[in-house]
């Protein structure tokens, strides 16, 4: 249920902050975290390119969400696209293992966000 869940994937489309860096949302998100999380650990992934565009990923631990009552982790990846900015994410509600996690990060380094109205940041071909 939307209150009672162990996984969940979050994708957001935001043309309110695309003035802001993927590196600067990743950092002010492991701030939030960090702030609102007792022992919580927040770990940036190095800044890097997809498709032409500036992306970056972060993956914070909660040991205990106050809300929930329950451990969080999050793994999330933010892409600067031309006309928004694009992040996609998975928050497990247990505590994952190192391979749940390593998973989760390699499909997330195959999102991307393309482009049909140029050749800049090509869409894949489709069958």
């Amino acid at each position: 249920t939307v209150q009672n869940w162990t996984e969940m994937v979050t994708v957001q489309v935001d043309r309110g902050i695309n003035r802001m860096t993927p590196p600067q949302v990743v950092q002010s998100t492991g701030k939030k975290w960090l702030g609102a999380c007792k022992g919580s650990a927040a770990n940036q992934i190095p800044d890097g390119q997809a498709n032409g565009y500036a992306v970056s990923m972060l993956v914070v631990h909660c040991p205990l969400n106050a809300a929930s009552g329950k451990p969080e982790t999050t793994v999330l990846r933010v892409i600067k696209g031309n006309d928004a900015l694009y992040t996609v994410q998975k928050t497990f509600r247990f505590d994952p293992s190192n391979d749940q996690v390593g998973q989760i990060m390699k499909y997330l380094n195959h999102v991307n966000v393309c482009d049909m109205r140029g050749t800049d940041h090509p869409c894949p071909k489709v069958n």
